[in-house]
């Protein structure tokens, strides 16, 4: 378990007909490129850079120039390589820290979007003949979800609101800098947009329909909203147009991908692929077929090609080809008469049906959801003869809208039920409960609940209670979202029996964090280690290993390695007297 993640893809994307991917080995950052057709390419090792403590997340070639983006510590940077004569350069992209980077493809433009530190929103264009990211958009008052362009050369902007967290949808001319508001919809709703051609397609998710819409702009620049059909109970997860039709993957019991293909002129459905290719926005087209890089369970990159005509598919590249691949399955645990839960149950190879024990899993948000994926975590906990389950409990997506103003749909109710109740129908051997951010707050409690069904618990960034997150963040999204969801207070959240007393001498107790937590602070999990301690007698005293520097996500390959290198050494019980400070 101690060799966790000596190699990693953490990133990749498409240029023209060539998929570029970095690696992160042995303290090295390379870069690898493979064609559409399965055919590897390059293999570059990358110059040492900010110390290699960065995150690449785009690749730019045309021919001339190599544009390498990446974000590191103190913002982003671009390393320039000029293909003729060998030589590079690296530059800051704008000034101050970043929260959160993405990048679209519009009109043959690459627009680089960016949520800064002082809460603003920025958009960068590349311009191929100054070789420069130029800003030409910001505001102080949201930050961009999506960008798209038109015919003449106007950006769509899909943004949400700081002050009242609304979602609008926005054209915006880039040149004389003037924006107007065309297109908003219901505050609860979940908007996305694409351009193409000058049409826009919309959707909208408000308790639990999806409904989609082109829109026509006439020369009075009025807007018509066109109403061309809902699928309901789904989420979706991504929007891509294509030839007149409209990819959509959706979400179906947050357990299940489809890709579904909609026909915009008939208003119709014109095909659909159910389950077998995972989650992807990373899409090219070439010819009468679409490349979709992803990663799935049993690969960190495979290239999926579909034929747009046949909608048949076909694998022509896999990063790795030697690893064991797991049993997969999905099932549901029929939690009250009322209510099921879906969940993902990873078998180790030739195990049987005696596996060493089970990890269940549990993720944060609470509003997301597993799906099957591929996750170094789980191949190492694999090796060493676990089961490993993913429960997507009640808050999670991919169930509908949630009303939270009912006491009895608030954080750490009715979503501790589901998981005593999947804990009791887990099989015999060592029980292991993991959980990371909402994640780690939920196995707390349902130890609380009911100690007696885990032999080890492992809590990563995890907060003490819904009334102790809110009075300790400082970060805006994460005090309204429990202001909205979850908000109770600390008594009435824990009602700690007597009986635990004589359960706990069993238990391991583990409790990761990282000291530069903005969102949920280190402060939270050294309260969930000192109450452990002041109210119980333990065989063996829980720990708390905080990482220096660590952030709750992101922070560059090496922070994400040592988070999951912890969590390995939780899992093997050596995490005595390691890291920055063990209370």
């Amino acid at each position: 378990m101690s060799e966790i993640c000596r190699e990693k893809v953490f990133a990749y994307n498409w240029a023209g007909e060539t998929l570029y991917f970095a690696v992160f080995r042995e303290e090295e950052n390379i870069l690898r490129t493979v064609r559409a057709d399965g055919s590897a390419g390059e293999t570059v090792r990358l110059p040492k850079v900010y110390d290699n403590a960065y995150d690449i997340i785009m690749v730019l070639d045309n021919g001339k120039t190599r544009v390498i983006i990446g974000v590191e510590e103190k913002g982003l940077f671009a390393m320039y390589f000029d293909l003729r004569d060998g030589s590079m350069s690296c530059e800051p992209i704008g000034s101050g820290g970043i929260l959160y980077a993405a990048f679209f493809w519009a009109g043959g433009s690459f627009y680089l979007t960016v949520e800064s530190r002082q809460k603003a929103g920025i958009i960068y264009r590349y311009d191929e003949q100054t070789e420069n990211f130029v800003e030409v958009w910001r505001s102080c008052e949201r930050y961009i979800l999506n960008v798209t362009e038109t015919l003449d050369g106007r950006l769509g902007i899909e943004s949400h609101r700081y002050r009242d967290n609304k979602t609008e949808c926005m054209i915006t001319d880039v040149k004389e800098r003037k924006e107007r508001r065309e297109i908003s919809f219901h505050r609860a709703s979940r908007e996305r947009f694409c351009c193409d051609l000058g049409k826009y397609v919309i959707s909208s998710n408000v308790l639990g329909e999806t409904r989609f819409f082109c829109v026509r702009q006439s020369a009075d620049n009025t807007v018509e909203l066109l109403d061309v059909g809902y699928v309901q109970g789904h989420e979706y997860e991504y929007l891509y147009y294509s030839r007149e039709k409209l990819l959509v993957f959706y979400e179906s019991g947050a357990t299940v991908s489809d890709l579904v293909f909609y026909d915009l002129a008939g208003e119709k459905e014109a095909g659909r692929i159910r389950d077998v290719i995972p989650y992807s926005n990373c899409i090219t087209e070439t010819g009468e077929k679409l490349m979709a890089a992803v990663f799935d369970v049993y690969s960190q990159l495979r290239i999926y090609t579909v034929d747009t005509g046949t909608y048949e598919i076909s694998v022509v590249y896999q990063y790795e080809k030697q690893e064991a691949k797991p049993g997969l399955g999905k099932s549901k645990l029929a939690v009250t008469d009322q209510r099921t839960m879906d969940y993902i149950v990873y078998k180790p190879e030739g195990s049987g049906e005696v596996p060493a024990g089970t990890v269940c899993m549990l993720h944060g948000g609470p509003n997301t959801h597993w799906y099957p994926r591929y996750d170094k975590r789980i191949c190492h906990m694999l090796e060493a003869g676990y089961r490993v389950i993913y429960p997507n409990y009640f808050g999670s997506s991919g169930y509908g809208k949630i009303d939270y103003t009912k006491k009895e749909n608030k954080w750490g109710q009715a979503d501790v039920l589901d998981i005593i109740r999947l804990g009791e129908e887990m099989p015999a051997g060592e029980r292991i409960l993991y959980g990371e951010s909402y994640g780690g707050f939920l196995a707390f409690r349902v130890w609380l609940k009911n100690p007696k069904l885990w032999d080890k618990v492992i809590l990563y960034a995890p907060f003490f209670s819904p009334e102790s997150l809110w009075n300790a963040s400082t970060d805006e999204l994460s005090r309204r979202t429990v202001e909205r969801c979850g908000r109770l207070d600390t008594e009435e959240a824990f009602d700690t029996p007597g009986a635990l007393q004589e359960a706990v001498q069993c238990t391991e107790f583990y409790v990761i964090h990282g000291t530069e937590d903005q969102v949920v602070p280190c402060q939270e999990s050294v309260k969930i280690v000192n109450y452990l301690r002041e109210n119980f007698t333990w065989g063996k005293e829980p720990r708390l290993y905080l990482l220096d520097g660590a952030g709750h996500a992101g922070g560059g390959i090496r922070q994400e390695l040592r988070r999951e290198q912890a969590l390995a050494l939780a899992l093997s019980g050596n995490m005595a007297g390691r890291g920055h400070y063990v209370l």
